[in-house]
């Protein structure tokens, strides 16, 4: 099944940076809400980069966390299956979705 298989598609490189940009999201989503969930001396010194950020998040407390990895599964999702070729736009927009339920809440609770 060599030669003119229509598997052996070519990629566009863009796809490769767009699922790499993807997966340091995840990266960094599922890093930062760990640290909410469960604080340490290490991933305190994460919160030094952006003090702003630090004080909302805590403000909003754990729930944050545990929507901010939800975020990071579904951008992870969301790369894998564009590498693959496959539809991704269900996974994108849940992701979108945690991230805007996450923004109302801070405008609801937060900032009232």
């Amino acid at each position: 099944m060599t030669g003119g298989d229509t598997s052996d598609r070519v990629r566009p490189k863009t796809v490769l940076v767009i699922a790499s940009f993807l997966f340091f999201a995840s990266f960094i989503a599922s890093v930062v809400g760990v640290s909410l969930l469960f604080p340490n001396r290490l991933l305190d010194r994460l919160w030094k980069l952006n003090p702003e950020g630090a004080v909302l998040f805590h403000s909003i407390g754990p729930i944050s966390g545990v929507f901010l990895i939800a975020l990071a599964v579904a951008i992870l999702a969301a790369a894998r299956n564009l590498l693959r070729g496959r539809r991704f736009g269900l996974v994108v927009w849940c992701g979108a979705f945690c991230h805007r339920c996450l923004r109302q809440y801070r405008q609801l609770f937060c900032y009232p």
